[in-house]
């Protein structure tokens, strides 16, 4: 199968991949916003128009901000799986063999290697650093945490996926580089 072919579980990092650019770079936009600074919610309740940020609201045009990526996987104990065979690219119970291709840990010295870091990098000129790292299950572990589709259904995807973060790490913090402390992330320089 090609690296195009998504998953239902890669679905969610591209959904946050696909949402840092629209939040940082819509500032250009000279459209009318479709939302007062003041509302809380992040979709307009017309599906179509202009998104807009001003002066940062969202995110950051600049500095540094590091991300923290969970993957997770949906076992299928009610309902029917919409992609049941294995991919070559993400094996069941596994990380994505495209993992480190994402995000670079910590500011580069030179060009990125993530493609997610080296496309701000290019955008900003070297002024916008996003970088990030993943969770894993425990240290040295390339394992991620699976969720049931049932408790999906019951309690929403993410808290779900939060209480089996918190059932299975036990307090402890285990990124796939090492920043095994939250203070590492989302700190906007």
């Amino acid at each position: 199968m090609e690296r195009s072919t998504m998953m239902v579980k890669e679905m969610l990092v591209f959904v946050l991949i696909l949402a840092i650019p629209i939040l940082s770079f819509s500032q250009f936009s000279e459209d009318k916003c479709l939302y007062d600074l003041d509302q809380r919610a992040f979709m307009p309740q017309i599906p179509s128009g202009t998104y807009e940020s001003k002066y940062g609201y969202r995110l950051p045009v600049t500095g540094t901000i590091r991300l923290l990526i969970v993957f997770a996987q949906i076992e299928y104990d009610t309902g029917t799986d919409p992609n049941p065979n294995n991919q070559e690219e993400w094996k069941v119970g596994e990380l994505p063999t495209w993992v480190d291709e994402l995000f670079d840990p910590n500011i580069p010295i030179g060009q990125a290697n993530g493609i997610v870091t080296r496309y701000f990098q290019e955008a900003s000129f070297g002024s916008y650093n996003v970088l990030g790292d993943y969770l894993v299950k425990s240290s040295g572990s390339n394992e991620i945490f699976t969720v049931l589709n049932s408790e999906c259904q019951t309690k929403g995807y993410n808290e779900a996926l939060c209480s089996i973060i918190s059932q299975v790490t036990n307090g402890n913090f285990y990124t796939g580089h090492g920043l095994n402390n939250v203070t590492y992330f989302d700190n906007w320089t």
